[in-house]
């Protein structure tokens, strides 16, 4: 999915053409800026989803501070956990 964003980015987008032509300007191969640039989109769509996940939670319970909703995506079970959790649950 990250592929294919960038590469529709490419073509489209100014802002990602900018951060493509800067990283090969930097030096980076093609492949290297087309990650460079996928690293860029990841933690955009990451950033979206603790912001989804916090307006969730202020959504859920309106008197919890803002702040300290922030933890909460922590809480996520890492991949180890999910893999247990999986044995157990078929």
């Amino acid at each position: 999915v990250l592929h294919r964003m960038a590469i529709t980015q490419l073509g489209r987008e100014p802002r990602a053409q900018r951060i493509y032509a800067g990283a090969r300007a930097g030096g980076h191969t093609k492949k290297e800026a087309r990650r460079v640039l996928k690293r860029h989109l990841s933690d955009v769509i990451y950033r979206r989803m603790i912001r989804d996940q916090a307006a969730r939670d202020q959504a859920a319970d309106p008197a919890q501070p803002h702040r300290a909703r922030r933890g909460a995506v922590k809480e996520w079970p890492d991949r180890a956990k999910r893999q247990r959790a999986a044995q157990w649950h078929p």
